[in-house]
């Protein structure tokens, strides 16, 4: 057996059948030689022979070795957790990174839903303000439609009226001056006495001269010519008006004769307040207040003279005449007359008085 170990160094030999040794090496090897009695086999002719530990040299090599190993172990354990933590610590960095991207990614994501939504608001605003255009311009456009429709049937009965008026056409002599209108025209002032004379109920009555059958009416042809351009169009009133005093009482005797002077002169409901004293001085200011309108005074025309203490009077043809008076200018009472017309509201000097008054009175 000492030859087998011939690689190794020698490890001393102890014969345990001789006594030396512990008792329980003995009864490992009794034990040992029974088993093999009991296999069959020879008991051993030879001393058995088992090394003994090694030595502390061997031991302290073993441990240095081991220590080597460990070492290595420990070198390679720590290399390789080294590597592992710098994995690590890199997939640590790149979680991060791809968090950060992440989290970038959510933030652009989410301007991109506001924006969409404040791109839809608006939208919808325009939308509805298009719509509401639209509907603005659909109503516009209805109206002016309508608009038209009614200008176009009013067109319709106004050349309605003149067919109507054309088929019943008049031809006047007033005072030898030859006039041509309608029916309708005359008659348009219901009470009036052209009105009664001409609705058809007195046409055996009226006097028709000539081969054109004019009916004659024996007036003053030049004013019934105002008279008759006024049953046309009421806006003539103007001219009317336009008239000088002797021309315009001429017009309102005959409209008081075929019964219109009502409409054409109506009563005057002006109410004039003339000149004054404001504690200081005399006054010409005026103040009309249309009785009917606003009724609220509101400034009227200025007078030739300051006055106060004087009289004024209507004149029953739309003149007011403003007498005498006293004026602090010249300390003296006043001789002069003013007249104010109310149709134009312009002041005119009137007739002199031949003495100076204090509110004159009127009989």
């Amino acid at each position: 057996m000492a030859a087998g170990n011939s690689g190794r160094p020698p490890v001393p030999l102890v014969d345990f059948r001789g006594g030396s040794g512990s008792s329980s090496f003995r009864d490992s090897y009794d034990e040992a030689g029974a088993d093999w009695m009991q296999d069959g086999d020879e008991a051993p002719s030879e001393p058995l022979v088992l090394p003994l530990l090694a030595s502390s040299e061997d031991t302290e090599r073993l441990m240095q070795e081991t220590s080597q190993e460990l070492q290595k172990l420990r070198a390679s354990s720590s290399s390789n957790l080294s590597a592992l933590r710098v994995h690590m610590e890199a997939q640590m960095e790149a979680l991060e990174s791809a968090e950060s991207v992440l989290s970038l990614a959510a933030e652009r994501v989410k301007s991109e839903k506001r924006a969409l939504e404040e791109y839809r608001t608006a939208v919808l605003a325009n939308l509805a303000t298009e719509r509401a255009k639209f509907d603005a311009e659909l109503v516009k456009r209805h109206q002016e439609f309508m608009c038209e429709r009614e200008c176009f049937e009013q067109e319709q009965r106004k050349l309605q009226q003149v067919a109507e008026q054309q088929r019943g056409t008049v031809l006047l002599d007033v005072g030898g001056v030859h006039f041509k209108t309608s029916r309708s025209t005359l008659t348009s002032v219901h009470g009036s006495m052209l009105a009664a004379m001409f609705s058809g109920r007195h046409d055996s009555m009226l006097s028709s001269e000539g081969q054109d059958g004019r009916t004659f009416i024996d007036r003053d042809g030049a004013p019934f010519g105002y008279i008759l351009n006024f049953l046309r169009d009421r806006s003539a009133k103007g001219a009317i008006d336009a008239l000088p005093a002797q021309e315009r009482d001429a017009v309102r005797r005959e409209a008081h004769y075929f019964g219109l002077d009502h409409l054409i002169f109506p009563p005057n409901r002006r109410t004039i307040v003339l000149g004054g004293f404001d504690g200081f001085h005399e006054l010409d200011s005026t103040l009309v207040l249309d009785v009917g309108g606003e009724e609220r005074f509101g400034a009227g025309p200025a007078m030739s003279t300051r006055r106060r203490m004087f009289a004024a009077v209507g004149l029953g043809d739309c003149r007011v005449l403003a007498v005498g008076g006293y004026s602090s200018t010249s300390s003296i009472s006043l001789s002069t007359t003013e007249v104010l017309d109310l149709t134009s509201m312009v002041f005119t000097p009137g007739p002199q008085m031949g003495s100076r008054k204090l509110t004159p009175s009127f009989q």
